[in-house]
């Protein structure tokens, strides 16, 4: 039978059967980030329409997040894996470019391999057009083999700082596509419109980035287009095939793609404007002008007032999720579907036509029509609509701070095999998968918040019918396989054990269990201290975790992290560690890891607030108050740390307002000048004017704004981040107060004359006495606050105040202004110089993993031009900022000690830099040789030794360390006016000989350097040979030691011309290579000829020389007057003896090219024999030495 003959019942109303959505559980109020980022209030929340915007965990991806969707899908709605024949993804959010996100989707159907699809891509539209495969394919394939298909819609969608960032967002939608479905999506009517441009990309680049390329305004443009193209092609179309269609009319709930909510507004504005257009050629009857253009703000508005009803009714009641969680990209359309199901009623029994419209960037775009009818299904759709509402209330709310470190953690880990081993401080929901490891060859694995996440679903099935002790239940699955299968089976027993909950008793019962898991996972991480993929596990409870039960001693604790022994470099072993310790009640133990972690790390700013955390969390505030203060002293430029320690501070009730104003001027004072210290100012200034208003309610009479007035004149002139914006809050808080409380006594003087003299008036005529009423309430911390509405606790109070006449109030406050604006004006321009560096720093915090290249380049440019500046200050301040991020490069440390010695002579900061240096890199040679020569350069040799000797017997091998050391002690006898130091000199150079006799290379390197030290500080040539000629028996091949050999005879005054033939002939003698020998044979010659006594001796050197001439073969060439005399003999050419290849001293070694030699990370030092120490050089000298 042909298949072409083959027939099938056609099936009916495909489209969406089953809905589910999974949105993250942290979101940040909209508000919040305009006061974050220093823009107008109303800009995000009125201006876009915006609310909140949810954003994933650092261990969040698009496939956690697309796990978590499906997985709920599946199990809502009890759909049988084997009723699966296609499932589709769409999504823009890609962590690999080559494998597609639905493969890791296909671990939920471990039996069924026969399903189609991969990921659709196009910006926001792939979500669209995978919904619309799905369709087509169930109308093809489900009347032949009776399958249904799945589709997931998934994306993250965040944006680098900027003015985008706010339109970020988070979530996943999952569908089922079948036949008779609730849902169903007519394709015979759908439109598209499709174009290229370059309003919003994400191109490939030389560093991974989850950040698109935006062009805000063509993006807003290409939306309006699509939106009038893909309509006007749909309705076109309906009117071509049907009769009785009435425009968005026809339509009880309209849907539209939406970046935000004011855009939603604007594309159905567009919509309602062009079936105004087919209804009225002319226009006349809605008072709207012909060809009004959506680019036109005034048309646009006219648009707006012409859809107004439309988009009451039809659309704004169904973007909940939308002003809520902000833009999804590929989920943002269907959200507005499942917010319609949860709150409509009537289509319970009648059927409802929607509209939905898809826009992707790029840019492809549709419009297609569909139903909702009222089936058996309807009740639970709407049922998972209403929770999905609900769940929007039980999210965790973060400020804005928060979000953006959350996503730094990002841009550093998710990109990248270096995976986060910090908990996360973000929360998830329950039942949800997240990123639990990337492997060294970026593979990833996924872990789930609960038990069965880690199963199939019908292994959870076969799991709730077994009833035993879950960590025995962990236990049998413990089956020792290879190393990864040890990792596999360790994490099964840790998902058990963290999903369980104990009584006391089993506690007690399983305690033995317990101890067994324990050396299970110490039996496997004792065979590799990390692992395979070159990461260790650790993550925070809520986020599946090792199981670590707060209630177990001390001993057991330590026990567990005994094996594998704590590497004190081990940045990954350590984290893993303080996530385990911060679960613990052992207080003692906690700080003594937090206290060995920091001392070795501390510029992890990050882990200085978790010990303040850590010990608040205990009760502990007063040791939460020292921690904090630690890590300011240890990073006193972290924003971060400051604006922690003050809202610390500030919690302690009996805590006086005047120390707490030193803490905030001495922040000021110390990183006021970090160039993103805006929010501390700000901190500082909000202080400020609550300690006014406490003043001014208490009426003490000392109330004045001045402090903010100085702290205002200090922020303008002051290069930061967002200092474009402070000259406007300056002018706001001007216009609220009086200027006399505002400004210093002089200026305010020298203003008030001036308003005098140009209104031609007294002063007493101009300011005058009044009376104000305020209403006052009192805080939690005691102090007192203004309120606009009486209330419970409030009471009234007048005041008596000086007020200017308005004139010349607005006289004043118009010279003030200018006198700032130039402050501020001279202050942007600082801003623009250093705006290049600031825009090119992209990791500005610290972390063990290695800066790019450009980073480097561009810190060090940087510091270069801010050294030109000449402000001592902000040279100090740049050291200290470019030091946490490049604390572990070496050549920084150097030049800021350097830059501090030159220009500040202070001692004790300098020492205080080479201190702190020494903690980031311990086995630096070129730090100790700095320090060194900084002691030394003060005369200050014991110190000098005393560094060198300490680095030297902890790190032996090093050779400049072993010269430098002898160096300083030759000066320091030299400077001391003692009895010289050369008979020590000597032997610490004949027992490093010793010592390297195994290495002849290091063995002639320090045979030469004692030889020049007898020739030179002993003056005894022949001491000097002797020492050359010993070496040479050992390294009879090194041409260096030859050569010094003959010029220690030529440079010395006490060698007769019979020694120094005598050295020649040495060198003639020896083994070296023909060509090498001959040019000993050259400069004896030239020395015979130049200085010689004997004219026989000339001649018969000449001969000789010409006998080896001719031992060349053709192909050498030598450079020698005599290669090419015409005049000279030629001689038979005789056999070559065997060539040697020649042996490069250590000083004679081929250079490495490396552009920048010390921007390299200090690697761990290697310990050596004592008897072959490590060779280390940085010196090139010539072959031909200068003695």
């Amino acid at each position: 039978m042909s298949l072409g003959q083959c027939s099938f019942t056609p099936v009916t109303d495909v489209g969406i059967g089953a809905i589910e959505l999974y949105f993250p559980q942290n979101f940040v109020e909209q508000s919040d980030l305009e006061e974050y980022n220093n823009v107008s209030r109303g800009k995000y929340t009125i201006g876009l329409g915006q609310q909140q915007m949810g954003f994933c965990s650092d261990n969040e991806d698009i496939v956690s997040i697309s796990l978590t969707v499906l997985r709920q899908l599946l199990e809502t709605y009890k759909i049988p894996l084997d009723s699966i024949g296609c499932l589709v993804v769409g999504t823009e959010t890609m962590i690999d470019k080559s494998k597609s996100v639905k493969t890791a989707l296909m671990d939920l159907f471990p039996n069924n391999s026969d399903i189609e699809g991969v990921d659709i891509k196009n910006a926001c539209f792939g979500g669209a057009q995978a919904l619309l495969h799905a369709v087509d394919w169930v109308t093809v394939n489900h009347p032949v083999d009776k399958k249904n298909a799945i589709v997931v819609i998934a994306d993250i969608a965040i944006y680098e700082d900027g003015p985008a960032r706010c339109t970020g967002g988070a979530g996943a939608i999952a569908f089922l596509v079948c036949p008779d479905a609730t849902i169903p999506i007519d394709r015979r009517f759908s439109a598209c419109h499709m174009k290229n441009t370059w309003d919003f990309f994400k191109p490939i680049k030389s560093t991974a980035s989850e950040y698109p390329e935006v062009d805000g305004s063509l993006s807003l443009a290409s939306y309006l287009e699509a939106v009038r193209s893909c309509y006007t092609h749909f309705t076109s179309k309906v009117l071509r095939h049907t009769s009785g269609i009435d425009g968005l009319n026809s339509f009880d709930a309209i849907f539209l793609h939406s970046p935000f909510t004011k855009m939603v507004q604007k594309g159905l504005a567009v919509m309602a404007y062009t079936d105004s257009c087919l209804r009225h050629k002319d226009q006349n009857g809605n008072g709207v002008e012909n060809r009004l253009d959506e680019n036109d703000r005034a048309g646009m508005t006219k648009m707006i007032e012409l859809s107004a009803e439309v988009w009451k009714n039809k659309t704004d009641p169904h973007l909940v999720f939308n002003r809520r969680i902000g833009n999804m990209y590929t989920p943002s359309l269907f959200a507005q579907l499942l917010a319609y199901l949860a709150s409509e009623e009537r289509f319970i029994t009648d059927e409802r036509n929607l509209l939905f419209f898809a826009y992707g960037s790029g840019l492809a775009s549709a419009i297609f029509p569909g139903r909702v009818r009222p089936t058996a299904n309807l009740a639970k759709i709407r049922e998972v609509a209403r929770h999905c509402i609900k769940r929007l209330d039980s999210r965790q709310r973060f400020s804005a701070e928060e979000f953006t470190e959350t996503l730094k953690r990002r841009e550093e880990f998710l990109h990248s095999n270096d995976f986060p081993k910090t908990p996360s401080e973000s929360t998830l929901f329950p039942n949800t998968y997240f990123l639990n490891s990337i492997d060294k060859k970026y593979r990833r694995t996924w872990g789930g918040t609960d038990q069965n996440l880690v199963q199939t679903p019908t292994t959870i099935i076969e799991r709730k019918k077994e009833r035993r002790n879950p960590i025995d239940a962990a236990m049998k699955d413990t089956v020792t396989r290879t190393e990864n299968g040890i990792v596999e089976e360790e994490e099964k027993v840790c998902v058990h054990i963290r999903s369980s909950t104990f009584t006391e008793s089993e506690h007690m019962k399983n305690d033995n269990n317990l101890f067994v898991l324990y050396t299970f996972r110490s039996r496997s991480n004792s065979s590799r201290h990390r692992r395979p993929d070159g990461h260790q596990r650790g993550r925070s409870s809520r986020h599946g975790s090792d199981y670590v039960d707060s209630s177990l001693s001390r001993s057991s604790v330590a026990s567990h992290f005994a094996t594998p022994p704590i590497d004190v470099g081990d940045f990954e072993n350590w984290v893993n560690i303080l996530a385990k310790v911060d679960q613990s009640e052992d207080v003692e133990y906690a700080r003594e890891k937090y206290k060995s972690f920091l001392l070795r790390y501390p510029n992890c700013y990050g882990f200085w607030q978790k010990y303040a955390e850590y010990e608040k969390k205990m009760g502990n505030i007063g040791e939460a108050k020292k921690i904090w203060e630690q890590g300011i002293l240890s990073i006193p430029l972290s924003i971060d740390l400051w604006l922690g320690y003050l809202a610390d501070v500030k919690s302690i009730k009996t805590f006086p307002p005047e120390s707490l104003r030193e803490v905030y001027d001495k922040a000021i004072d110390i990183a006021g000048e970090e160039y993103q210290s805006d929010r501390l100012w700000l901190e500082a200034i909000g202080f400020e004017r609550a300690i006014y208003i406490d003043q001014l309610c208490k009426q003490t009479g000392k109330a004045d704004c001045r402090r903010i007035g100085v702290l205002f004149d200090r922020l303008l002139s002051t290069p930061t981040l967002h200092a474009q914006s402070h000259l406007e809050r300056y002018v706001q808080y001007l216009n609220t107060v009086e200027p006399h409380l505002l400004l210093s006594d002089r200026e305010y003087d020298d203003i008030l004359r001036m308003t005098c003299k140009a209104l031609g008036k007294p002063a007493e005529e101009l300011v005058h006495q009044v009376q104000l009423s305020y209403i006052c309430q009192p805080t939690e911390n005691g102090m007192l606050n203004i309120v606009a509405e009486p209330g419970e606790g409030t009471y009234p109070i007048t005041v008596n105040s000086a007020q200017h006449d308005p004139t010349a109030l607005q006289f004043m406050r118009t010279e003030i202004i200018a006198r700032r604006n130039e402050i501020f004006l001279r202050n942007m321009e600082e801003c623009k110089l250093r705006s290049p560096f600031e825009l090119n720093i992209k990791r500005p915090y610290f972390h063990v993993k290695p800066l790019d290249y450009p980073q480097l380049v561009n810190w060090m440019a940087y510091l270069d031009f801010e050294i030109g500046q000449n402000n001592e200050k902000r040279i100090s301040v740049l050291f200290d900022r470019c030091l946490i991020p490049c604390a572990l490069y070496e050549e920084f440390w150097i030049k800021y000690a350097r830059w501090s010695w030159k220009n500040t002579k202070s001692r004790t900061k300098t020492r205080d830099i080479y201190k702190k240096a020494k903690t980031h890199c311990p086995t630096s040679m070129n730090l100790a040789l700095s320090e060194a020569g900084f002691e030394e350069s003060m005369d200050n040799f014991d110190a000098a030794l005393r560094i060198l000797d300490s680095f030297r017997q902890e790190y032996p091998g090093y050779v400049l360390l072993e010269l430098r050391y002898l160096g300083t002690l030759r000066r320091k006898s030299d400077n001391e006016k003692h009895a010289p130091a050369t008979d020590y000199v000597v032997n610490q150079y004949e027992s490093l000989i010793k010592d390297s006799q195994s290495s002849p290379n290091l063995h002639s390197f320090y045979s030469l350097k004692l030889a020049r030290y007898q020739l030179k500080a002993k003056s005894n040539p022949s001491l000097a040979q002797k020492v050359l000629k010993k070496a040479m028996s050992i390294d009879p091949f090194n041409l260096q030691l030859y050569s010094q050999y003959v010029d220690v005879a030529y440079s010395s005054d006490s060698m007769t011309e019979v020694d120094i033939i005598r050295a020649f002939d040495v060198a003639l003698e020896s083994n070296l290579r023909l060509e090498d020998r001959i040019r000993f044979s050259q400069r004896k010659l030239d020395y015979l000829e130049e200085l010689g006594s004997n004219i026989h001796a000339i001649e018969d050197h000449r001969d000789y020389h010409y006998h080896l001439l001719g031992q060349l073969p053709d192909s050498v060439t030598i450079r020698t007057r005599f290669v090419n005399d015409p005049n000279r003999a030629t001689l038979v050419q005789q056999a070559m003896p065997p060539q040697q290849a020649m042996v490069y001293t250590p000083q004679m070694q081929p250079p490495t090219i490396n552009m920048m030699p010390m921007m390299q990370m200090q690697p761990p030092i290697a310990f050596v024999n004592q008897a072959s120490p490590a060779v280390q050089l940085t010196l090139i000298e010539p072959t031909t030495s200068t003695m």
